[in-house]
Order: C-alpha cells, then sequence, then structure tokens
C-alpha cells in the first residue's frame, strides 16, 4: 500500500468514528430527554399522593376535633347538671334542717 491510500483509508476510519460519535452524541440527548421526562413525571406523581395523604391527614384531624368537640360539650353539661343537683340537694337539706 502507498502512503496515499494509508491515508485515505485513515481519512474513511475517522469520518465513520466522527459519524458514529455524532449519532452516539444524538442518542444520548434523546436518553437524557427521557429520563428527564420520566424524573418530572414521577416527581409530579409522588407530589399529588403527598398533597392526597395530607388531605386525608388533615380531614381525620378534623373529623377528630368535631369528635372531640362533641365529647367536651358532653362532659361540660353533665359537670353543670352535676354541679346544679349538688346546689339544690344542699338548699334542699339546708331548708329541711332549719324548718324541722
Amino acid at each position: 500500500m502507498t502512503v496515499k491510500a494509508d491515508v485515505e483509508v485513515l481519512k474513511t476510519k475517522i469520518e465513520n468514528i466522527e459519524s458514529s460519535f455524532d449519532d452516539h452524541v444524538a442518542q444520548n440527548r434523546e436518553d437524557f430527554k427521557e429520563v428527564h421526562s420520566r424524573m418530572s413525571t414521577m416527581k409530579r406523581e409522588i407530589s399529588d399522593e403527598i398533597n392526597l395523604t395530607f388531605q386525608k391527614l388533615y380531614d381525620k384531624i378534623d373529623d377528630n376535633e368535631k369528635e372531640i368537640g362533641g365529647l367536651a360539650k358532653w362532659k361540660w353539661t353533665v359537670g353543670g347538671v352535676l354541679l346544679a343537683l349538688t346546689f339544690a340537694m344542699t338548699v334542699f337539706s339546708t331548708f329541711w334542717e332549719v324548718h324541722t
């Protein structure tokens, strides 16, 4: 082989390598776009799941607060009735002692 033929063979190989490299770079860019898209989708889905979970927790807390509020009202009502009965029994007992 001559030097010119060797140089032409090397140029052809370099062009093939450059073409393969450019194809590889293009494929990598497409892969990176796909990965970025998937990551964005996963981020959105995870964020939606977290928001849904927090909303369920807040709803449950609201329900529990309403239950506790009802129990507190019941407790104060019973306490008030017991206090009124105690007062009435004291007044009756005192009035009974005074008049007998």
